[in-house]
């Protein structure tokens, strides 16, 4: 995978974004979590849905996607999809389809679309597919972009489960997204641990 460049910095393509040298590793901050992957044969698979109009007809490029398909090295998942669809219900609609159906993704993460113009259409996308909502999640990335950048209270992002897979949506510059993801991290740890001892018969807690 080639290096990434982001809002003028230029990072390896796995190399934990936000952490400094010396940090504590994140086998020391999640020590069960990744007991538990490493006895588990399967690692997470995500994928990534960037939602744009400009990015879907190669105007723009898709600096939000690219930094999520690196930042998923940090669950640890394995990144297996990646579609830049316009904003447009069907399209989106469709890529959740194809990459959720039974046996696919067990994470995908959007990016776009979830603004109030009229192009905003993400969460529209989203939310009949979702069999489980998991509101929270959505009311925490809000609340924690809101201290840096309060019109982000306006998102209308959702997540929830699809059979198996959950689906998240972030928003759609690089940095809210990065921001965003400190948020998720935690909680995708904890849910992939949770599924990986339990497709290993093992008791989880």
């Amino acid at each position: 995978m080639p290096s990434l460049t982001v809002t003028g910095h230029r990072r390896r393509p796995l190399e934990p974004i936000g952490c400094s040298r010396g940090a504590p590793s994140v086998d020391s901050e999640y020590p069960l979590y990744y007991k538990v992957m490493k006895e588990s044969e399967r690692v997470p698979r995500a994928a990534v849905i960037s939602a744009s109009d400009r990015s879907s007809r190669g105007e723009r490029e898709d600096l939000s996607g690219r930094l999520l398909g690196v930042l998923v090295s940090r669950v640890p998942a394995n990144l297996e999809g990646y579609r830049v669809v316009p904003d447009q219900i069907r399209d989106i609609r469709a890529a959740i389809r194809s990459l959720a159906r039974p046996g696919g993704m067990d994470l995908i993460l959007t990016t776009g679309g979830t603004g109030v113009s009229s192009r905003d259409v993400t969460p529209e996308a989203t939310a009949p597919l979702i069999d489980r909502e998991l509101p929270a999640l959505s009311l925490a990335i809000r609340w924690a972009s809101y201290e840096k950048a309060p019109a982000s209270i306006i998102s209308r992002a959702v997540a929830g489960f699809r059979g198996e897979c959950l689906i998240v949506n972030m928003p759609g510059s690089p940095r809210a997204v990065e921001e965003c993801f400190e948020v998720v991290l935690p909680v995708l740890k904890w849910l992939f641990s949770r599924k990986a001892a339990k497709e290993g018969d093992r008791q989880w807690l």
